[in-house]
C-alpha cells in the first residue's frame, strides 16, 4: 500500500471514529423537560405510572424470552425513576 494511500485511510478512520463518538454522545444526552400539572393531574399521572409499573412486573414474570424480558426491566427501572422524579418534585 502507497503511503498516501495508508494515509488516507488513517485519516478516513480517525473521521469515522470522531462522527461516531459524536453521534454516541448525542444519542446519551438528556432533555430536559417541563410539565405544568394540577394537583389532581399530577395525582392521576402517579397512579398510571404505578398501573403501568405493575403492569410491567406481571409482564416480566411471563415473558420466556430473554431479550423481550431484558426490554421490559429496562422499561420497569425507566418507569421507576420517573416516578421518584414526581415523588422528589411533589415533595419539594
Amino acid at each position: 500500500m502507497s503511503k498516501e494511500l495508508s494515509c488516507l485511510r488513517e485519516c478516513w478512520l480517525n473521521l469515522n471514529l470522531r462522527v461516531y463518538n459524536y453521534l454516541s454522545n448525542v444519542r446519551n444526552l438528556e432533555v430536559a423537560m417541563e410539565l405544568r400539572l394540577t394537583e389532581k393531574e399530577e395525582e392521576l399521572l402517579q397512579e398510571l405510572l404505578q398501573d403501568h409499573q405493575k403492569h410491567l412486573l406481571h409482564e416480566i414474570n411471563k415473558a420466556d424470552h430473554h431479550e423481550f424480558k431484558t426490554g421490559l426491566r429496562n422499561r420497569y427501572t425507566m418507569v421507576e425513576e420517573i416516578i421518584k422524579k414526581l415523588q422528589t418534585v411533589h415533595s419539594v
